[in-house]
């Protein structure tokens, strides 16, 4: 298994309506491309995301681990975050 596909659709089902998102496989998973740059990535069950520097210390707390200005978690630490996940990913 590459990436997560349950994980997958539910990213799809949140950028469903937003103009210039692609998919693209690649690193071994499944990225997600806004307005042609990467936005999120998802590995087996990590879940990686461009989130806005300003929310950097919420995410943290959330215990998203940064990695060079992304941020990744696991599926069930997001099935857990579910309220914060949609709060997070409604300016996208």
């Amino acid at each position: 298994m590459a990436y997560n596909e349950h994980l997958a659709n539910r990213v799809r089902e949140k950028f469903v309506e937003l103009p210039n998102v692609t998919e693209k496989e690649m690193m071994g998973g499944l990225t997600f491309m806004y307005n042609d740059k990467m936005c999120v990535g998802i590995i087996k069950d990590e879940l990686m995301c461009r989130i806005d520097p300003a929310l950097a210390d919420t995410v943290i707390e959330k215990n998203w681990l940064p990695n060079n200005g992304l941020y990744k978690t696991t599926n069930e630490r997001l099935y857990n975050d579910r309220q914060q996940w949609n709060e997070n990913t409604k300016g996208l």
